[in-house]
């Protein structure tokens, strides 16, 4: 009997994470325990979503889900692996998956049924490259040392070519790579989490890019077009600082020092923090219209100034500029 408890990510090894049973259970499918099968577990391994491959005749508890073909499509079976272990599959669940982040952190078997099929209108060429990839993972995982960078490599290589099996946008590629590393990564780390990290000078170009971007889209066609200006903020500096800009034309991205408004933001800094009761308190940020320009000031950490959150702050300014048209 397979311990649910040793279920790992691609690869399971059958030799260890066995055990001899002595209960009786109902009668089992025989054919959907014939190797090698998918089991995907419940729960999670290591705050991973874990799926495998398992390559002997074995079979489990109701703590995993088993997923199996009578057809020997193999590198059918690796494609499915590799996609439920993938951060697609995970972004999905985490946003729909009852009881995660509410009771404990595991996926029911409708909710696995409901995510998209990754077999659909499948390229024969991402189906070999995606198999190909996990090959490698599985080999290194079986190697004595296990080179956790390099199986990195091949789940990103791995998520990109879903990334063109399923045609996403920039922006959705964003959206699930911001919620991996910061709403996700938020929820599991805590206060370690990368998302209150000090914000750096390549994502407020980002950050900027994505806010303009949108608003100008939304300003196509109006003769009035916004511009933006950032700050190179450092890591003892409590607040970052976008500034747009409403003119005529769209000018290029304009990089400043944060020095002569370090003081200004500093006093700025001690009204942001609110409390509203013992042990509770609420962290503001800042928007302040001076005829065509706005100033966009929050906490210097890196959740606040993600591409998701651009495109969040951009609906918002977009909203208010329907409003003061009125």
């Amino acid at each position: 009997m397979i311990k649910t408890e040793c279920i790992e990510r691609y690869f399971t090894d059958p030799d260890t994470s066995t055990q001899s049973n002595t209960k009786f259970y109902r009668k089992n499918n025989e054919q959907l325990f014939y190797p090698p099968f998918v089991i995907f577990k419940e729960g999670q391994h290591n705050t991973e979503i874990a799926c495998s491959l398992f390559e002997k005749k074995r079979y489990c508890t109701t703590g995993a889900f088993i997923i199996n073909t009578t057809d020997k499509k193999l590198d059918e079976k690796k494609l499915l692996v590799s996609y439920l272990n993938s951060d697609i599959a995970k972004y999905i669940l985490f946003l729909t998956a009852s009881s995660w982040g509410i009771e404990r952190e595991r996926v029911l078997l409708n909710e696995l049924l409901e995510l998209p099929s990754p077999f659909f209108s499948i390229d024969s060429d991402i189906l070999k490259n995606i198999a190909d990839a996990f090959d490698k993972i599985v080999l290194l995982k079986k190697s004595v040392i296990c080179n956790d960078a390099k199986i990195k490599e091949q789940e990103q290589y791995i998520f990109n070519e879903f990334i063109k099996h399923f045609s996403l946008s920039d922006r959705e590629v964003a959206l699930i790579e911001d919620t991996m590393s910061f709403g996700l990564g938020l929820f599991k780390d805590g206060h370690n989490s990368i998302g209150f990290k000090r914000t750096q000078l390549s994502e407020n170009i980002k950050y900027a890019e994505t806010l303009y971007n949108d608003i100008n889209s939304f300003l196509l066609s109006s003769n009035t077009k916004v511009s933006a200006t950032i700050y190179d903020v450092q890591s003892n500096d409590p607040l970052n600082l976008v500034i747009l800009h409403f003119g005529k034309e769209v000018k290029e991205i304009e990089i400043k020092n944060i020095s002569e408004l370090r003081k200004q933001l500093q006093e700025i800094d001690q009204y942001t923090i609110q409390k509203k009761a013992h042990s509770i308190y609420v962290q503001k940020y800042i928007k302040y219209y001076d005829k065509d320009t706005v100033y966009l000031i929050k906490p210097n950490q890196k959740r606040f100034w993600t591409r998701t959150q651009a495109m969040e702050d951009a609906s918002s300014l977009i909203a208010d500029i329907i409003n003061m048209a009125k």
